[in-house]
């Protein structure tokens, strides 16, 4: 029999059914200590010990009993712990997990082989196509390189933070100096976040390190950029001296807050010419992996009828009676989509096309510079200054989330909140009159008898 000295410190555990486990630690510091358990059909007797593998760290070993061979089941997970007491406190823990059922081994995987599985297990099924692309290049340029040589399950919540920190210093990659904006910033970690979260779900990690750290600032919200509706009327006069499928197309972002790929993905068979309704139901979209292509509209929300002035609808009746000129002359050589919006040849149009065209149309006609997207921001703002209800402007955007305009535009709320009070004012003016002012009481001279002192 081995000296009893010699012997590593041990925990046994015993497990009966549902009953909670009994931990016992024996060795040299506590004497023999015996444990005799009733002797019951499927017991599992579980150990937990420590060795000191390497120079100056130890091994945690799990002694599972004898597998389904008769052969000894043991499980050696290394660690980093130099100290004895601490090594048999750790395996102490990993043995409780191990009978919860909440434990999980240490992963070999580094955080940038595990945002690759990520996006193939998760953003492949999860996410939009350009979503898809923006991810990959943000872990690509920025996460992967700061973060990805850390395993997965060793990345630390400061490990985070000073990414955080890096993002701000002189991190762009887009030529310009300095750092991310807040709001972008705010944008990684709410992906790192979700990335994250997911491999807690998938028991990669215990808990999710993002959450301890500090958030960045999220912008009160996101001002939009928008024409008043004064420069709006200018830029259509201007665009009515364009080609006609050009005045349209500004036409129905402008009336019908159509977002770009909406508008370029509008087809003939979508648009209702007796009751003036565009109907919309895809969107044209370009990813580098895919190249163009049409899929459905951002969200179930974005299948919507906009009714647009007739003004609009002209304008389209004579950009179709072009377009079939066009047909007729290429004959099979016109790929016929249905689009209203297209290439010369009928493919769908590059949506960079827009963006390009737009911003030498601007500067052609000396208008302050905007996106192309931002007509569609210039029409929520008239329909929010001209007291639209919020679920009907809601409805025409194709916003899936209500409460997106007053985030957006909460400016232009705000501005509305002089104008909210005066007309509450005005409208109960004839019935709430002011009191009249008390007339002030007339002064008397009150006069006290004389006491007699003498």
């Amino acid at each position: 029999m081995p000296d009893r000295d010699r012997r590593e410190t041990q925990s046994a555990i015993f497990l009966r059914g549902p009953s909670e486990p009994h931990i016992f630690s024996f060795g040299k510091k506590c004497g023999a200590f015996v444990f005799r358990a009733p002797a019951t059909m499927g017991e599992v007797k579980m150990r937990a010990h420590v060795e000191k593998r390497s120079k100056d760290r130890y091994t945690i070993v799990i002694d599972k009993g004898r597998n389904a061979d008769g052969e000894r089941d043991r499980e050696y997970i290394p660690t980093e712990i130099t100290n004895k007491r601490k090594a048999q406190e750790e395996a102490d823990r990993i043995l409780l997990e191990y009978r919860n059922g909440n434990y999980i081994p240490p992963s070999s995987l580094t955080f940038s082989e595990y945002l690759d599985v990520w996006l193939k297990d998760y953003g492949l099924q999860k996410l939009s196509d350009r979503t898809y692309e923006f991810y990959d290049c943000m872990f690509r340029l920025h996460t992967k390189p700061q973060l990805g040589s850390n395993l997965l399950d060793q990345l630390q919540p400061l490990h985070i933070q000073r990414y955080y920190n890096y993002l701000r210093g002189e991190s762009r990659k887009d030529g310009k100096t300095g750092g991310l904006s807040e709001a972008t910033i705010f944008k990684h970690h709410c992906i790192l976040h979700k990335a994250l979260k997911t491999a807690v779900k998938w028991k990669m990690i215990r808990e999710n390190p993002a959450d301890f750290v500090e958030i960045p600032k999220r912008p009160d919200s996101d001002t939009a950029s928008y024409y008043e509706p004064e420069q709006a009327v200018t830029m259509l006069k201007c665009a009515s001296n364009e080609p006609i499928d050009k005045y349209a197309m500004i036409s129905i972002a402008v009336y019908g807050g159509t977002r770009r790929g909406e508008t370029i993905g509008l087809r003939w068979q979508d648009i209702d010419w007796d009751n003036c309704v565009l109907k919309i139901r895809q969107t044209v979209q370009y990813t580098k992996q895919r190249g163009i292509f049409i899929k459905g509209t951002k969200s179930k929300k974005g299948k919507r009828d906009i009714k647009v002035p007739e003004s609009v609808i002209d304008s389209l009746k004579i950009h179709q009676a072009n377009q079939q000129k066009l047909k007729d002359d290429l004959q099979t050589d016109y790929i016929d989509n249905d689009l209203v919006f297209c290439q010369d040849d009928g493919k769908p149009m590059f949506p960079d096309t827009i963006t390009s065209w737009f911003q030498k149309f601007l500067k052609k006609h000396n208008l302050p510079k905007i996106r192309f997207h931002d007509l569609r921001h210039t029409n929520i703002t008239i329909m929010i200054a001209n007291k639209i209800p919020d679920i009907e402007i809601a409805r025409r955007a194709g916003h899936a989330d209500p409460a997106t305009p007053h985030r957006l535009y909460g400016h232009v709320y705000a501005s509305m909140k002089d104008e909210a009070a005066n007309a509450i004012e005005n409208a109960l003016q004839p019935v709430a009159k002011k009191p009249d002012p008390e007339p002030a009481p007339s002064a008397k001279v009150i006069a006290f008898p004389r006491r007699n002192l003498a």
